[in-house]
């Protein structure tokens, strides 16, 4: 999980979250249980299955390697390792021990970033009532503003909230907070459930307030003041607030509510033996050299997927090497690079944002990004995709994103194609992907992350080799047919092929 960590400040959290979880496991290891069950005891059902689940982790290594960024096999790896964690302590420790240490290893999961199905939808509707609520409290101030999708407009700039493109800042670490604040206290199941809500509660409230103060900040003192003075200040102090305040709840409702009673089991006298297990369910015996062949496995998996991917490496093919030379010449030209905020949240190794007016009248606007080979973070350019993003900066989009090919100077360049209506205007956006080395020299269409396309690309022993990004966004076209043919015709004069 260290690339996630690292690349999203959302779940940066997740670097503390394997010593919180050792923390509450020897809280927990003060007060365990004597075993209900003879150690060394295990039926042939739960050896099958601690079997099957080391076996699994071979092929999901193999797609979290090729596949960085899939959240759905991160939670797939997360959840045989709980289950082989529970597996073992039931096998020796027995009913008592598992339902003792179940939450400090339950605990690891907060780490894994939240599946997109539930991110995505919950974090953008969280934005826009934050900046519309934002918008509100800057009204009562006396400060006009204007509020689109999840940015808002003063008379001086544009601010966002955390990006069109990020989360609600605190809203993942408080959720952690409170978790790990349920367990310190030993709350029953309702109170913690109760600060969890009001963990959410808290950090909303948090980004109302940091999203006004900054508003408040560029409205009146201007956007440069903000970005640098202000914004990561207020991030800080957000984040710093919320978590004291999480903490003080969780005090109160440990005062105001006993925590629930800690099991315990009656231990054996000294030197009795445990009470032998009756039925006719067959047992195994169990080794502790298991343990030996199970952590001899798990390194196995490590070698192999290290070398498969090594002969991958050999195996890819060198792409045709391309670049944009811009139209700085073209009337209305314009030309930016990215803003903090989203270089933090894009981390690519070159980017560049230009505008201008193409011969045919239309107005181009176009992001060009590109990631070394040796950047860990290309998946980010997966991630951040126009219906996610520009949706969040208020744009409506009116087509499902279609996916098309162009030959440009003898290129074969990969689109997916999307319909955005803006101020009353219909917008064409274009969004092209480059892999610099792949398996054949073949380019797969942008987003084409089905079940079977992440299995091939695991096959293959793809992994990223240098990636370049294309967004193109063109007003003018009056059909989607023109705006592709306008695509075509811009992209032969700025798409250079070196030789």
């Amino acid at each position: 999980m260290r690339v996630e960590w690292g690349a999203n400040e959302q779940y940066a959290y997740g670097w503390f979250v394997p010593l919180l979880a050792l923390g509450l496991l020897w809280r927990r290891y003060g007060d365990r249980p004597e075993t209900a069950a003879p150690e060394g005891r295990l039926t042939g059902l739960l050896a099958a299955g601690l079997f099957l689940l080391l076996l699994s982790i071979f092929p999901i290594r193999f797609l979290e390697v090729s596949n960085v960024g899939w959240r759905s096999v991160w939670w797939a790896h997360g959840i045989v390792l709980l289950a082989l964690s529970y597996g073992f302590i039931l096998v020796l420790g027995g009913e008592s021990r598992l339902k003792h240490y179940f939450f400090p290893i339950f605990f690891l999961l907060v780490s894994i970033p939240w599946p997109f199905l539930i991110e995505t939808p919950t974090v953008q509707y969280l934005m826009r009532s934050v900046a519309a609520i934002t918008v509100g409290v800057i009204h009562l101030l006396g400060i006009p503003a204007l509020r689109h999708g999840n940015l808002i407009e003063v008379t001086s700039g544009v601010v966002s909230v955390d990006g069109a493109c990020s989360g609600v800042r605190s809203l993942q670490t408080s959720f952690m907070a409170t978790l790990l604040l349920g367990e310190m206290f030993r709350l029953r199941l309702g109170r913690r459930c109760l600060l969890i809500f009001l963990g959410f509660a808290l950090a909303l409230a948090g980004n109302v307030s940091r999203t006004s103060l900054l508003t408040w900040g560029a409205a009146t003192r201007g956007m440069e003041y903000m970005e640098k003075s202000l914004h990561d200040s207020a991030g800080q102090a957000e984040v710093f607030v919320v978590l004291i305040a999480i903490y003080l709840c969780a005090v109160l409702i440990a005062r105001r509510e006993p925590p629930a009673p800690v099991p315990s089991v009656a231990r054996s006298p000294k030197g009795s033996e445990p009470a032998p297990i009756t039925g006719p369910v067959p047992k195994l015996n169990f080794k502790i050299s298991w343990v030996y062949v199970g952590l001899a496995w798990l390194l196995l998996t490590e070698a192999s997927t290290a070398y498969w991917f090594h002969l991958g490496d050999q195996r890819a093919v060198a792409n045709p090497v391309w670049s944009v030379n811009w139209p700085v010449n073209a009337p209305g030209y314009g030309e930016k690079g990215l803003s903090k905020i989203e270089q933090g949240l894009l981390r690519s190794d070159v980017a560049k944002n230009a505008w201008w007016q193409a011969e045919d009248g239309m107005n181009w606007a176009m992001i060009a990004l590109r990631w070394a080979p040796e950047n860990p973070n290309a998946f980010l350019g997966h991630q951040h995709t126009p219906d996610i993003c520009f949706t969040g900066a208020g744009w409506l989009l009116r087509n499902e994103p279609a996916p098309m090919r162009l030959n440009v100077n003898g290129l074969d360049l990969p689109f997916r194609r999307y319909v955005f209506e803006v101020a009353g205007k219909t917008v064409y956006v274009f969004l092209a992907f480059w892999d610099e080395r792949s398996p054949g020299g073949v380019q797969e269409i942008p987003l084409a992350y089905g079940f079977t396309r992440r299995v091939k690309a695991a096959w293959e022993g793809q992994r990223n080799h240098g990636f370049k990004k294309l967004e193109i966004a063109i007003v003018g076209p009056a059909t989607e047919g023109e705006s592709v043919a306008a695509l075509l015709r811009g992209l032969q004069k700025i798409i250079t092929v070196s030789k």
